[in-house]
């Protein structure tokens, strides 16, 4: 290849980038094929200066696309919708904690805490983003005077689409806003 084909071929890269690639490039179903050792240098080196062009899409593009908008809080944090549940995020999309789904969305804030889930636990998060209660209980009720209820062991029941908890089964008990068991 000569210097004219190759500023050729960068002016038709400016002009659609898809068929710079396909002069240098074969596909055969999911696999790439070289033309040649010329053809991978070329590839490489545009790629990377094309690859800072690409727009890639953020978190936010599912809910986006469902929900119109993200709308934070005053505490720079937003819940959600991804392709693979429900999210808190804060304003640079990182994800904060994964909120307890309650009535087909985020959990609701209840004397200032709202339960979230880690590894199959559950805890309490205040409006910040901030544990208060680390997820330790296989299920907690969400604050009511101070108290919330919890439990270990227990099983589900469903009744319909929905669940709750047998309160004969597993071991029950109370918390307060601190964490603290009580009596």
């Amino acid at each position: 290849m000569n210097q004219n084909n190759i500023i050729a071929s960068m002016f038709i890269f400016q002009k659609s980038k898809l068929r710079f690639v396909r002069s240098f490039v074969k596909y055969s179903g999911s696999k790439i094929q070289f033309r040649n050792l010329f053809s991978i240098i070329i590839f490489i080196v545009m790629l990377s200066s094309w690859s800072t062009n690409i727009t890639a899409k953020d978190i936010t593009t599912y809910h986006k696309e469902n929900f119109d908008n993200v709308e934070f809080n005053k505490h720079g944090l937003a819940s959600i919708l991804t392709k693979d549940g429900w999210v808190v995020i804060n304003k640079k999309l990182k994800v904060v904690y994964v909120p307890f789904i309650y009535d087909n969305g985020p959990d609701f804030f209840v004397e200032g805490l709202s339960r979230y889930i880690d590894k199959d636990k559950m805890g309490f998060v205040n409006e910040k983003g901030q544990i208060v209660i680390q997820a330790k209980y296989d299920f907690v009720y969400p604050f009511e005077k101070g108290k919330a209820k919890f439990c270990n062991g227990c099983k589900s029941i469903q009744e319909g689409e929905h669940y709750y908890m047998d309160p004969k089964s597993g071991t029950w008990g109370t918390i307060n806003k601190q964490g603290k068991v009580l009596k």
